[in-house]
C-alpha cells in the first residue's frame, strides 16, 4: 500500500512538472473596476515577443514592468518575458485587452480580456448619485511629429502626408496629438524603414468610438552611386611625378633603359576603379592611359607623356662646331678688315710724305728761281752824281706760290682721312651684319636641337 501511495505521488510531481515546463501563455486582469482605480494585467509569456495593448480610450498604460519589456505609448507595450501591465480606468464601459504578435499582424483571441469599468459613485447618508459625463465626437489630430519635427503644412482635416528621408534613416519616431483628450490614438506600420515607401497609419478615436485615419508615407531613398573618377594620388616606383589634381595630363622623363613603369593609383572612392593601358615597350612620345570608372560606370582618362632621356652627344657636338666655326669667320672679317684699314692708312700715309715731299722740292726750287745771284759789292766812289737806288738792290720773292701749295695738301690730307673715316664706318657697318647673322644662325640651330 506504501509503495503503490509513492508511486502515485511520484506521477503526481512528474506531471506537475511537464505541467510547469509546457505552461501556456498567460494574461490574467483585474476584471471590475471603477472610474480612476487601476486595472492590473499579469502576463505569463511564451516563447516568442509579444505585444499587448488596447482599443478602447477606457484604459490608459500607466507602467510596463519585468525585464525587457517596453512601453510603447499610452495603449500599447512589447513584453519579451513575463510580467505586469498597470491601466488607469479613464471611464466607464467594457475595455478589452488584446495580445498579439509582435508586429501586431496576429491575434490571440483565447488570451483577449475583458475589464469592466463601473462609474464612480458618490455615496451620502440620504442618496447615492452617480454622474454621466457627454461623450465627445472629436477625433482629430492637433500635430504629428516626425523624430521630434512637426510635418509642415499640417492640417487636421488633411489625412495623408508624404515624407522623404535618407537612404541611413532606418527608423523613425511618429507621435501624434489628439486635439481632444479623451481620444485614443494608435499608429501602426513597420518598425524598421524599407527603401522605397512606408505607409504608417494613425487611428484616432473619439470619446463615442468614431474612428478617424491619418496616413503617413514615408519614402526613403535608394542608395545613390557614386560618380567620382577622381585620382587622389600616382605614385611611380623610381620617379617623382609632378601630380596636379586639377590636370588629367602629365609629363614624365624616364631612363633609356626603363621599358615599363611600376605605377601605384590611389583613388578617391573607394568605390571606384582603374586601368593601365600602353604600360609597355615604352618609347619617347609613348603615352600612358590611366582608365578610372567609378561606381555609376561614369568614365574618365589621364595620360601620362613619356619622353626618354638622350645619350646622343652628336647635337651638342655639331652645335658646338657651328659656334667654334661663327666666331672663327667673324675674328677673320676683323682682321680682315683691320689690314685693309691699315694698308689704306699706310698708302695715305706715303701720298702725305710724297706730297711733302714734293712740296718741299717745289719750294726750294721757286727760292732758287727767285733768288738772284748778286756779285760782289764794290764800292765805288761816292760822286755828287751817283745817287743809291734801293730798287735795285732788292732781292725779288713772291712765295704765293709757296703758299698756294700748302693750302692744297693740307686739304687733300683732310679729304683722305675723310674717306679713310667712312671705309672704317663700312667696315664696322660690314661686322655689325656679320655678327648678327652669326648670332641668328645660332639662335636656328639650337631650336633645331632641342
Amino acid at each position: 500500500m506504501k509503495k503503490r501511495n509513492l508511486f502515485i505521488t511520484f506521477l503526481l510531481v512528474f506531471f506537475a512538472s511537464l505541467t510547469t515546463i509546457n505552461a501556456e501563455e498567460k494574461l490574467d486582469c483585474t476584471k471590475t473596476v471603477e472610474v480612476g482605480n487601476t486595472v492590473t494585467c499579469t502576463f505569463t509569456l511564451g516563447e516568442e515577443t509579444k505585444m499587448i495593448e488596447t482599443d478602447s480610450e477606457c484604459l490608459k498604460i500607466e507602467s510596463v514592468s519585468g525585464n525587457g519589456n517596453t512601453q510603447l505609448n499610452d495603449y500599447q507595450a512589447i513584453f519579451q518575458s513575463s510580467g505586469k501591465i498597470k491601466f488607469t480606468a479613464k471611464k466607464s464601459g467594457n475595455a478589452h485587452v488584446y495580445v498579439s504578435s509582435e508586429d501586431g499582424i496576429f491575434g490571440y483571441e483565447e488570451l483577449e480580456q475583458i475589464v469592466k469599468i463601473t462609474e464612480k459613485t458618490t455615496t451620502t447618508k440620504t442618496t447615492t448619485t452617480t454622474t454621466t459625463k457627454a461623450k465627445s465626437d472629436n477625433n482629430y489630430l492637433s500635430s504629428i511629429t516626425i523624430d521630434g519635427i512637426e510635418i509642415e503644412d499640417f492640417s487636421k482635416n488633411t489625412t495623408k502626408y508624404f515624407v522623404d528621408v535618407e537612404n541611413d534613416t532606418k527608423k523613425v519616431t511618429i507621435k501624434a496629438q489628439a486635439e481632444d483628450s479623451t481620444a485614443t490614438i494608435s499608429i501602426d506600420g513597420p518598425k524598421t524603414l524599407n527603401v522605397g515607401d512606408n505607409e504608417y497609419t494613425i487611428s484616432v478615436t473619439s470619446e463615442s468610438d468614431i474612428t478617424k485615419y491619418y496616413k503617413i508615407i514615408i519614402t526613403r531613398a535608394d542608395v545613390e552611386e557614386s560618380s567620382s573618377t577622381e585620382i587622389k594620388s600616382i605614385k611611380i616606383r623610381g620617379y617623382k611625378l609632378n601630380f596636379d589634381k586639377t590636370s588629367k595630363t602629365f609629363h614624365l622623363n624616364i631612363k633609356p633603359e626603363d621599358s615599363q613603369l611600376d605605377i601605384t593609383i590611389t583613388l578617391k572612392d573607394k568605390k571606384a576603379n582603374y586601368e593601365i593601358e600602353n604600360n609597355d615597350n615604352l618609347k619617347d612620345g609613348s603615352v600612358i592611359k590611366i582608365i578610372v570608372t567609378a561606381e555609376d560606370d561614369t568614365t574618365d582618362t589621364y595620360r601620362i607623356i613619356i619622353s626618354k632621356k638622350s645619350n646622343n652627344v652628336m647635337p651638342i657636338i655639331i652645335g658646338s662646331l657651328i659656334i667654334v666655326v661663327a666666331i672663327i669667320v667673324i675674328v677673320l672679317v676683323i682682321i680682315n678688315k683691320k689690314r685693309k684699314n691699315y694698308k689704306d692708312n699706310k698708302k695715305a700715309n706715303n701720298v702725305d710724305e710724297k706730297k711733302d715731299s714734293k712740296d718741299k722740292i717745289e719750294k726750294e726750287n721757286i727760292i732758287d728761281e727767285k733768288t738772284i745771284e748778286m756779285p760782289a759789292i764794290n764800292e765805288p766812289e761816292q760822286t755828287s752824281e751817283t745817287s743809291f737806288d734801293e730798287e735795285d738792290y732788292s732781292i725779288p720773292y713772291d712765295n704765293d706760290e709757296e703758299e698756294e701749295t700748302r693750302i692744297l695738301s693740307y686739304a687733300e690730307k683732310k679729304e683722305l682721312e675723310k674717306a679713310n673715316k667712312e671705309e672704317n664706318e663700312k667696315t664696322s657697318i660690314e661686322i655689325d651684319k656679320a655678327l648678327e647673322n652669326m648670332l641668328s644662325f645660332e639662335y636656328e640651330s639650337d631650336e633645331d636641337d632641342e
